[in-house]
């Protein structure tokens, strides 16, 4: 059973490095493409953005709570 939680918490910690770098790296281009937008697109982008972060947040958030269960188990 433990063999089984410390491979399960070996994924979440995969998953959550992959996380951060997808979400590092949307919001990077998010970012370099507002530098270049004009107004109305910038307004999109902006919402864009907001919507990512949130986004990784959340499953960032969810990822890290999954961590601590599978920590404590091992326990």
């Amino acid at each position: 059973t433990r063999h089984k939680l410390r491979d399960k918490q070996d994924q979440l910690k995969a998953r959550i490095e992959s996380t951060n770098r997808e979400g590092d790296a949307k919001i990077k281009s998010l970012q370099q493409q507002l530098t270049t937008a004009h107004e109305e697109r910038k307004q999109r982008l902006e919402k864009r953005l907001a919507e990512v972060r949130a986004d990784y947040r959340e499953r960032s958030d969810k990822l890290h709570q999954a961590w601590e269960l599978t920590k404590s188990a091992i326990r």
